[in-house]
């Protein structure tokens, strides 16, 4: 179980490095949400770029209070996240609460905030 969660983080901060400097386009993405101690997961399918459903996973950090961004209610452990997705990789990155996972200037924050209050 270690070794797939270890696999699907590599996965993840690949897809993160790539999608930064494209311009990104939101998207509602319906997760999983398993917590690990004080590790808080967000289970997701996407279609990568040859057009295969692969299973995707976020990590967050519990403690922070810097968890994904919630749309909606959860239900069971299931919910659908606030994500983006690049122009030329269609895996979404779903976003956290102080929007740290993507590399947004201050004003992108400060829009983004604005946009969901």
């Amino acid at each position: 179980m270690g070794l797939v969660n270890i696999l699907k983080i590599y996965k993840m901060i690949k897809v993160i490095d790539e999608i930064n400097g494209q311009r990104l386009t939101p998207v509602i993405v319906p997760i999983k949400l398993k917590v690990y101690g004080k590790i808080i997961v967000a289970l997701y399918n996407a279609n990568n770029v040859q057009g295969v459903n692969v299973k995707y996973a976020a990590n967050f950090d519990k403690n922070s209070n810097d968890g994904p961004i919630i749309i909606g209610d959860v239900i069971r452990n299931k919910c659908n996240a606030l994500a983006v997705i690049g122009e030329n990789n269609p895996v979404p990155i779903i976003l956290n609460q102080n929007f740290t996972r993507c590399d947004f200037t201050d004003n992108e924050i400060l829009a983004l905030k604005k946009a969901l209050s």
